[in-house]
């Protein structure tokens, strides 16, 4: 028994490593953006307009000193980005082209006194315009329209003794500025925990909404998804981590005295 509370003594000691602190990883991604008119017995598609603008940004920041802010964008086609600290990253990617969008962030802080978050800007962006063609019908005429934005998330938090805090949060917005609907589809998902506490959790929601449009007439739309992680630990005082180890010490050698 003295040799096992020894051990510990010396592991507590020598070992702090041992201990992690706070790690977040929050990931939420567009897989399917669909624009359905109800077009009735006349003829129709919808079409996307040339020139729709993904941009691309991340940025993370610990109380290290490190900064990394990274922006990337592209016309009618994909853009992708990535940044990282020491204990911290995050990356986004965006394609014009297939309107899909996803963001990732995280937060890895193993057994120092720090905090590191992302930016809350950063996101990946879409942004353009589409129109209902109707070719049965020339001129504008009012037509409903259903809009569905299937998504996927994944929030995972992991706080041990040493974790102050941790949260994470998922956010995505699609709006049609032209008609006020700012936004038109939202899902917002925050997290926050305490010292001493794990969740992991996924989704795959559908946000659905219908609108009435006029055909043949450009309508813009914007569209973001955002992750954001963040996360602060603490671990002892060297000073305090001996005074508990020599505390065990002491008791080993008294009960071996005992005995």
């Amino acid at each position: 028994m003295r040799r096992r509370i020894l051990a510990f003594a010396f592991a507590m000691a020598f070992c702090p490593a041992m201990h992690a602190g706070v790690i977040v990883t929050t990931t939420l991604s567009l897989n399917r953006l669909t624009i359905t008119p109800n077009l009735g017995p006349d003829s129709g598609f919808v079409q996307i307009q040339p020139g729709v603008l993904a941009t691309v940004f991340a940025g993370v920041y610990d109380s290290l000193g490190e900064l990394d802010n990274e922006l990337n964008f592209n016309i009618d086609g994909p853009a992708s980005i990535s940044a990282s600290v020491s204990v911290a990253s995050a990356s986004a990617a965006v394609d014009g082209s297939l309107l899909t969008a996803s963001a990732t962030s995280g937060v890895n802080i193993p057994n120092i006194n720090a905090n590191a978050a992302t930016d809350p800007n950063s996101n990946a962006q879409l942004s353009g315009t589409f129109e209902i063609v109707d070719t049965t019908n020339a001129g504008a005429n009012p037509v409903s329209v259903l809009f569905s934005a299937s998504l996927a998330t994944s929030q995972s938090l992991v706080t041990t003794m040493y974790g102050m805090s941790s949260s994470s949060d998922v956010t995505f917005q699609f709006s049609l500025p032209d008609i006020g609907a700012v936004p038109f589809l939202s899902y917002d998902n925050p997290l926050d925990f305490g010292s001493n506490q794990s969740v992991s959790t996924t989704s795959s929601p559908t946000l659905t909404q219908s609108t009435t449009l006029m055909t043949n007439t450009p309508i813009s739309f914007f569209l973001e998804t955002d992750s954001e992680s963040d996360g602060g630990s603490m671990t002892p005082e060297p000073s305090s981590m001996f005074l508990a180890a020599a505390g065990l010490a002491a008791l080993a050698v008294r009960r071996s005295r005992r005995g």
